[in-house]
């Protein structure tokens, strides 16, 4: 498994998707969502999409679920830190898109090459309800630290990645990805994981300023480094 993972995302900056969960613990978890989505007042403003798995036992229980974790330590080592997460969702016939775009340039971290993504499909995520696309290579391909916004579907090569319900993918901060509208009529949900090794430094003074909602957790093995106690936090549940 190692070695398929981390040559798939070495060379298209993605993984193919994987099964994580099977259809039973898939249906759980959105329908979990969909509960604390309720909760909330079901709007999805896209802040308070932010840090399930702080406030949320069955988001905590998602984003270190052994599976899980042994597809990230195949690429990461055995050392993993998840620092944030997102719960991407798009309402039935929603009109809005994701620009293309790499997440790392928003990202207060060094050493930005040593973070992987998981992105979890939590629905049927697939072309015609707003799935992910990406643009293979282009985490080495494409400049990095600026927001692409004129890019012509045309000239690069794109990948719709089509998911069923508990298959995931994982990706480099780096790689130009984006979704379109939702056009069915059922909601679209992914969870979208950040995971990382103790030994990158976050920039503290960012993470205070404009961050704050941030936290790393040691999902799995040591700490020997002890660079991001500042933002530290013991697992919530």
């Amino acid at each position: 498994m190692k070695s398929t993972l981390t040559e798939q995302l070495s060379r298209n900056g993605y993984v193919d998707p994987v099964p994580v969960f099977d259809r039973a613990e898939a249906d759980h978890y959105r329908r979990s969502f969909l509960e604390s989505l309720g909760e909330s007042g079901g709007r999805p403003d896209p802040h308070a999409l932010s840090g399930y798995h702080l406030r949320h036992r069955w988001a905590y229980e998602l984003a270190t679920t052994p599976a899980l974790l042994d597809r990230v330590e195949a690429m990461l080592g055995p050392d993993l830190v998840l620092w944030a997460s997102h719960v991407w969702y798009k309402p039935p016939r929603s009109e809005d898109i994701v620009p293309w775009h790499c997440d790392a340039v928003y990202w207060p971290v060094l050493n930005r090459d040593v973070n992987l993504t998981a992105w979890v499909a939590l629905s049927a995520c697939h072309r015609g309800n707003g799935g992910l696309r990406v643009i293979p290579g282009s985490h080495r391909t494409m400049p990095h630290d600026s927001h692409i916004t004129d890019i012509d579907d045309s000239s690069v090569p794109i990948v719709e990645l089509e998911m069923t319900p508990g298959q995931a993918t994982f990706f480099s901060g780096y790689l130009y990805h984006g979704s379109e509208r939702n056009g069915s009529s059922s909601p679209r949900i992914a969870y979208a994981l950040r995971f990382t090794r103790p030994e990158v430094r976050f920039e503290r003074a960012a993470v205070e300023s404009s961050f704050g909602y941030l936290r790393t957790i040691l999902v799995r093995g040591v700490d020997r480094y002890h660079y991001n106690d500042f933002m530290k936090t013991p697992p919530p549940f």
